[in-house]
């Protein structure tokens, strides 16, 4: 029995996905979704290859990229895309029991679409949203069990209520690990060492306010890396700390050459923090 089978016995509110192994299966799918839809690999770590499609053109595009993001020929994940917030509930287990840690939120880079690709995170140590997505989170976790380890359940907080796109078992990358720290004062990867060790871990942390990364990205199309004289790495105002990669990482349809990091008192001052500071970089440097 598959993740969405599990949620659907359990009662859990997800996003239907049906996994098609052909093309015409996946055209069967979307004539009974209808459009627009996501067409994606069925593997959470390959989420960059989802595409959104609005017609049968899209569809056949959109495929292809989930046939070959994980394996060639395993097909993909077809599933309605659905309008609403987006967010990610980071969670630990323990004897059975589980703790929301820290909630993130997503803003897609529209000079991607319909590649969904993240251009902005923010986890904001004090999220309104948490009573949202809390009790459905530890429902799904207990539907699919889960119950010792990391995990991560990415939402979807439409108008009829929270509903979970995908389940991945593991800690989240470096980067959220510190926005996490810095917003919830919890060090989720020295908690997990410690579970591993069989030791009392704490989870316990105290909300320090939220911090926020925008990646500086840009599409094949728009331009080649960055001149050399725009490779800035340190402070672009005194809140707000540029870091430059040595190289290009290709990410979907889009080049990353770095980030802007804030930390702000709430969610509405990070973000405001975060747009102004690359507001005050070369266009070419970030995706508007």
């Amino acid at each position: 029995m598959d993740t969405a089978q599990l949620l659907a016995q359990a009662g859990v509110e997800h996003s239907s996905p049906r996994l098609a192994s052909t093309y015409e299966q996946a055209v069967d799918i979307a004539h009974h979704v209808g459009f627009p839809l996501v067409c994606k690999p069925d593997v959470p770590r390959q989420h960059f290859a989802a595409r959104i499609a609005t017609d049968l053109g899209q569809l056949a595009t959109a495929f292809a990229a989930a046939s070959e993001a994980f394996q060639v020929g395993t097909g993909g994940v077809v599933e309605p895309f659905l309008q609403g917030i987006e967010a990610t509930a980071y969670t630990y287990s323990t004897s059975g029991r589980s703790h929301i840690v820290a909630i993130s939120h997503a803003t897609f880079d529209p000079q991607a679409e319909p590649a969904l690709v993240p251009i902005e995170l923010v986890v904001d140590g004090g999220d309104v949203c948490v009573g949202a997505v809390e009790d459905i989170a530890l429902q799904a976790l207990q539907a699919v069990g889960h119950h010792n380890g990391p995990a991560q359940l990415r939402l979807r907080l439409t108008a009829t209520g929270p509903r979970v796109i995908s389940i991945a078992r593991q800690l989240p990358d470096p980067l959220v690990c510190l926005l996490i720290e810095e917003a919830t004062g919890t060090d989720i990867i020295s908690a997990a060492a410690t579970h591993c060790r069989d030791r009392t871990m704490n989870l316990s942390g105290t909300p320090q306010g939220a911090a926020a990364i925008r990646y500086l990205q840009l599409t094949a199309s728009v331009a080649a890396e960055p001149a050399a004289d725009q490779n800035v790495t340190g402070h672009a105002t005194p809140f707000a700390y540029v870091t430059r990669y040595h190289a290009g990482r290709q990410v979907g349809p889009v080049l990353r050459y770095g980030y802007v990091h804030v930390i702000g008192a709430d969610y509405p001052q990070s973000i405001a923090r975060l747009r102004s500071s690359v507001s005050d970089l070369r266009p070419a440097r970030a995706t508007a």
